[in-house]
């Protein structure tokens, strides 16, 4: 794979480096087909995509070992729905350890929290919600 400044581009191994045990082709060829999908939520839930690629290299390896230990030949399970699955927690849990998602309380907490007296107090709410 090439160097692109404008499409970073995530490792593809045949092999996983950790633990030398060949990865699937469905899944390699799915994780190619979500790039940019992972890339746009790398940027949601992360801020930019730096971790897209890392993100992506450890839930290819560990849906292709799912897979692997569920006896699932090749073209029999729908892989990009599970890769993609995958790469979304793996982003829940990133953005969680880094501080960037934080749960604000229930959805009524919230409403009160947000609920304004004036013009003014509802402009700041709205940019206190962004």
């Amino acid at each position: 794979m090439g160097f692109s400044n404008t499409r970073p581009l995530w490792w593809d191994r045949e092999v996983d480096e950790e633990t030398g045990v060949r990865l699937r082709s469905d899944v390699r060829e799915a994780a190619h087909r979500i790039w940019p999908w992972v890339r746009s939520k790398a940027r949601k839930f992360l801020g930019d995509d730096s971790d897209a690629a890392a993100v992506l290299e450890k839930s290819v390896r560990s849906t292709s070992k799912y897979l692997d230990k569920a006896k699932q030949g090749l073209g029999v399970t729908a892989v990009d729905p599970l890769l993609t699955l995958a790469c979304h927690r793996a982003f829940r849990r990133l953005a969680h350890k880094n501080g960037r998602l934080k749960y604000m309380g229930t959805s009524s907490e919230l409403a009160e929290l947000l609920r304004a007296p004036d013009w003014r107090s509802e402009v700041d709410s709205d940019l206190f919600f962004q």
